[in-house]
């Protein structure tokens, strides 16, 4: 990929994650502040990951047909109509809230959201070798954790600037930070339109005629567009991701921050330090993943570094003062995200090159889904005060999905994997110094192999 494609991939990532950050900080603070009782406040979050659901599901199934520069700009389009209703003047309504929300992409947690990342990991993963993908993909979380942290800590500094020295509500300090987010994705549109043609799908991967003719006529395929060797892979391993992603959508970024606020009457500037100084942490373990994988392989490090931090999240409510509440969750945030890079490696290097973009798009989309409904659970739970109970239910419903990930999957490689296996082999035959091994894509009889794995 020319270094061009690369430098504008990482820079829009940033402004996105910069956005979602400081929006993350602060949407379930001025939901409340528009007079939202908890209920209807985790209802509108649910519509938000409802809304960003069914976006990327349609944009990454049309995304290699249609084009993906064109449905990274429509994206941003989204964002920009969300940005504009969300800061209208006065006190807005739950139903034009619920629109914002569910049109526009909104990040509830202050994450990745929405069809982006699917399109920018596919355009990713077509263009590096499968070696270097779980290095590539720990850098660019890096690059949005440390700008989600950046967003996060400038929305706290911001609202509280605005509301002590400017003497602004703080229902209008919370718009400004949205006038902010549709700012950020003006100048990210601007920049996508800079990509060049070859972050484009092959000419054959939006076309299943031509894949068909590729791959020989036996490969049936499924409705949206994978073979039914890939469904075999998906549909087992999207169940778990979902269930993992509901547990996570408990205690989002914003609720957590919510939290704070409720619990110990914390600050929007010491909320935002707060949210900073974890995703900075998270962004730095991160880095570590690579090596990590590489080492003990893809499931494996999955697992292992996210059991501990699922353990951790149990035991934040029970901390007595904000100190100690805080450190925990700094010590959650060192591990919890070192398997992001590690599962993103795995998804790409199990299913065929040609499928990448719509498999991406439909875990993303499932993902999504699950999320929406935790939102609503904390909105009802947190009215009743039953902080603890959802804190227990995040932590243990996460360790279930490490322990069935594990034994679903711990068998299963991936091709870089696979790739790995195949060089200490031919180097005990002495054929690595001839230079004939290279990281193969993953072809159709190894994709074969890994789904009649999974079957039996």
């Amino acid at each position: 990929m020319p270094p061009k494609d690369i430098s504008i991939l990482l820079t829009t990532r940033s402004l996105r994650m910069f956005a979602f950050g400081s929006v993350g900080l602060i949407l379930a603070l001025f939901l409340h502040e528009s007079g939202l009782p908890d209920r209807q406040l985790g209802a509108v979050m649910t519509l938000a990951l409802l809304g960003d659901a069914g976006i990327s599901l349609a944009v990454t199934l049309l995304a290699d047909r249609v084009g993906r520069k064109a449905m990274l700009l429509m994206g941003c389009a989204l964002k920009i109509l969300a940005a504009a209703i969300f800061a209208l003047p006065g006190t807005l309504s739950f139903w034009l809230l619920s629109l914002a929300a569910c049109v526009g992409v909104v990040s509830p947690s202050g994450n990745e959201v929405g069809p982006f990342m699917a399109l920018e990991q596919s355009i990713l993963s077509q263009m590096l070798p499968p070696s270097a993908r779980t290095t590539a993909f720990a850098w660019y979380n890096v690059v949005g954790y440390a700008s989600s942290a950046a967003g996060a800590a400038e929305a706290g500094l911001l609202v509280d600037a605005l509301q002590q020295q400017f003497g602004l509500s703080a229902l209008d300090s919370y718009k400004t930070v949205f006038w902010q987010y549709g700012a950020l994705a003006t100048l990210a549109a601007l920049c996508f339109t800079c990509l060049s043609g070859r972050v484009e799908a092959p000419p054959h991967a939006g076309n299943t005629r031509d894949q068909e003719q590729e791959q020989g006529p036996g490969v049936q395929r499924h409705a949206l567009g994978l073979s039914n060797e890939s469904m075999n892979i998906l549909a087992p391993l999207s169940a778990l991701f979902a269930l993992d992603s509901f547990a996570g959508s408990l205690i989002t970024g914003s609720l957590l921050a919510y939290y704070f606020r409720q619990r110990f009457g914390a600050s929007a500037s010491f909320l935002g330090g707060l949210l900073f100084a974890s995703n900075m942490i998270a962004g730095a373990s991160s880095l570590s993943s690579g090596w990590i994988a590489n080492r003990f392989g893809l499931v494996n490090t999955m697992v292992f570094t996210h059991l501990p931090s699922n353990v951790l999240t149990i035991l934040i409510p029970f901390m007595p003062t904000v100190e100690l509440a805080s450190a925990i969750v700094f010590l959650r945030y060192s591990i919890s995200q070192m398997d992001v890079a590690p599962r993103q490696s795995f998804v790409a290097g199990i299913v065929p090159a040609a499928e990448r973009t719509a498999t991406m798009g439909i875990v993303n989309v499932v993902k999504s889904l699950s999320a929406s409904l935790g939102p609503l659970v904390t909105g009802f739970a947190a009215g009743s005060g039953s902080w603890t109970a959802i804190f227990a239910l995040c932590g243990g419903l996460k360790i279930v999905y490490d322990l069935a990930l594990l034994y679903s999957f711990g068998h299963v490689k991936a091709d870089v994997e696979m790739a790995g296996a195949a060089a200490v082999a031919a180097h005990r035959d002495g054929a690595l110094h001839r230079g004939e091994l290279e990281a193969p894509l993953l072809g159709e009889t190894e994709h074969g192999q890994i789904a009649d794995l999974l079957v039996k």
